[in-house]
């Protein structure tokens, strides 16, 4: 909440109340504590969606996952290649373990295309992979 605004300003930006000022609403104001979270659902999934905002793809660097472009081959469309971002995962003997921040729903999979060609996770060679973190922490 504001500290400059008042409840009137919130009833009238957020639609509380009956519109005369007549009817006054009863809120609650509470801090934030782990006990609330546990028990309030809503606020449980506001935080969950405001970590999935804050999470950042470019910037996973570690001794074993760095983000990273891998090439990806289009099963239904004559084997055109394109370069997608991901994230990898050392397995060691050069070869990392791909998975895609994005795959295409399989509504709009291909027609004569399997399921199976369009699993999130591939294990694929070095020359696969370009690793884009800023400060790549893992070397092939």
């Amino acid at each position: 909440m504001a500290p400059s605004c008042t409840f009137r300003d919130y009833m009238a930006r957020l639609g509380l109340g009956d519109g005369a000022g007549m009817f006054l609403p009863l809120l609650r104001v509470t801090r934030m504590s782990r006990t609330l979270r546990f028990s309030n659902h809503r606020l449980r999934q506001f935080m969950d969606e405001k970590v999935a905002l804050e999470f950042r793809a470019d910037g996973v660097s570690d001794e074993q996952r760095s983000f990273a472009y891998a090439r990806y081959t289009h099963a239904g469309d004559g084997a055109s290649k394109e370069w997608r971002p991901c994230i990898a995962k050392r397995l060691g003997q050069r070869r990392s373990e791909i998975q895609w921040l994005f795959s295409p729903p399989s509504a709009v999979r291909p027609l004569g295309v399997a399921s199976a060609d369009m699993q999130p996770q591939h294990v694929v060679g070095e020359s696969a992979v370009l690793l884009a973190a800023a400060k790549p922490e893992f070397k092939f």
